[in-house]
């Protein structure tokens, strides 16, 4: 698992070198800037699981750091919210008695993103890091919180129109995976992003 995990990030690492070898040569470069993209959407959580009771569904809020030099290549962090699941077990029997069960698990990205300009107004992006996880449970009027880390990667799709010199208004499609429970999820977004300085 961790060879094939490897080559996979040689393999990313490899891509982002080859083309930003080509962007280099590039002519009329852009100047210098630092803008600051938030999304929010809808995230359905991949999963071998196969519980009924289990709710894939959720709501999610993402935000990133962006540092764009002179080259196509555009580097910067991404952090945010995002909820993977809830499961919930109605009149479980446990030695204590019985109770209503819910067990959520929620994720935090922490990741560097690189970013890249394809065609204006399109973007892909893929990020290296990891996630934390938090895992609650509530039963008997009881709430217990948990956390771990795990190493993750995100790919995505960026779209965007200006709406001003400054504000860009769009939609985002993204692809996070959490190495450590070997679960993915899909997020749609509607994204803003805006300028902060250019220099």
């Amino acid at each position: 698992m961790q060879g094939s995990s490897c080559l996979k990030h040689a393999a990313f690492l490899l891509f982002l070198i080859v083309f930003a070898v080509h962007a280099f040569a590039q002519e009329n470069e852009p100047p210098y800037e630092v803008n600051v993209s938030i999304g929010a959407g809808y995230s359905y959580y991949i999963t071998s699981l196969g519980m009924n009771s289990m709710n894939k569904h959720s709501f999610n809020a993402t935000a990133k750091l962006m540092w764009k030099p002179e080259h196509l290549l555009r580097v910067g962090v991404e952090s945010g919210y995002l909820p993977l699941y809830t499961l919930e077990r109605k009149s479980f029997r446990s030695k204590s008695g019985t109770t209503d069960v819910t067990i959520f698990l929620d994720a935090v990205p922490i990741m560097l993103v690189f970013a890249m300009e394809l065609h204006p107004g399109f973007e892909v992006s893929a990020g290296i890091g990891g996630m934390m996880l938090y895992s609650s449970m509530e039963s008997f009027d009881n709430k217990v919180v948990s956390s771990s880390w795990s190493n993750g990667m995100a790919f995505a799709v960026t779209w965007l129109t200006p709406i001003s010199e400054t504000l860009h208004v769009g939609g985002e499609v993204k692809w996070y995976n959490v190495a450590k429970i070997e679960d993915s999820a899909v997020i749609a977004q509607v994204a803003l992003k805006y300028n902060l300085f250019s220099y």
